[in-house]
């Protein structure tokens, strides 16, 4: 299940996160979003030969993992930086 997974991937992150707190007090940390892979309205079928279905659960996929990890930095005072909205329209 994709929202299990995603749970998990958070738990792990915010556990990274904590590791390297306790290392580096004084780190500035950041989490890098992914980008937009595909186009918003259906598949690059040259570079991504995927089936639509597929395509739309990547997509999903990838919005569900930016959120958490914007959650997670918001949670624990990380930088979070936007790909996704910032290579709108530059897919692969």
């Amino acid at each position: 299940d994709l929202e299990v997974t995603v749970g998990n991937l958070a738990t792990r992150l915010q556990s990274a996160i904590d590791a390297v707190e306790a290392a580096a007090p004084q780190a500035t940390i950041v989490l890098v979003g992914y980008p937009q892979m595909l186009p918003a309205d259906g598949t690059c079928t040259k570079q991504y030969p995927l089936v639509p279905r597929a395509a739309a659960r990547l997509s999903t996929a990838l919005a569900d993992v930016n959120t958490a990890w914007r959650r997670v930095a918001k949670e624990s005072g990380a930088i979070y930086i936007d790909t996704y909205a910032a290579s709108a329209e530059h897919s692969v």
